[in-house]
């Protein structure tokens, strides 16, 4: 109701962070590989470690915060339609974002760089990370599946 969104310890239910947030709803929240997903307004991936939020904050914009500190950390312009699905990996390195224009999106959100994106059949409805975080798996509203191998750069 204030306009926040907030985070809690779940074992102790303690308050660990409130963090401003656009003024739309939530509308999803995927929590690492434990895959707890709540389906209610705007999207919001987190990290593995509770530590990195990846949410929508616009038609075309995605936001990194860092539920630690509470700032925002890079504001990464997404695909040109409006984001039906996000996810973070478990280490909070790397995001992917899914739209209605059919566009897969992968982010280094440490360096808030798009890394690569891909165009499905129709627009993506899900998306998740392997538990290793090595690779993604997306599915389109045909019922197309895409994996995608995540291969890191040996000179980074």
């Amino acid at each position: 109701p204030d306009g926040r969104t907030t985070v809690w310890t779940l074992f102790s239910g303690l308050e660990v962070r409130a963090v401003a947030r656009p003024e739309n709803l939530i509308r999803r929240i995927d929590f690492g590989r434990d895959g707890v997903t709540h389906d209610y307004g705007q999207r919001v991936a987190v990290d593995g470690t509770a530590s990195i939020a990846l949410v929508t904050s616009g038609r075309h914009t995605l936001d990194v915060w860092s539920l630690v500190t509470g700032r925002l950390i890079h504001s990464l312009q997404g695909p040109a339609a409006e984001v039906t699905v996000v996810a973070v990996n478990h280490d909070g390195s790397v995001g992917v974002a899914g739209s209605n224009d059919k566009t897969l999106t992968v982010w280094d959100l440490v360096k808030g760089a798009l890394l690569t994106s891909l165009v499905g059949d129709a627009h993506f409805t899900a998306v998740a990370f392997a538990a290793r975080g090595d690779s993604i798996l997306a599915g389109d509203q045909i019922g197309h599946l895409h994996m995608l191998a995540l291969l890191r750069d040996p000179e980074a």
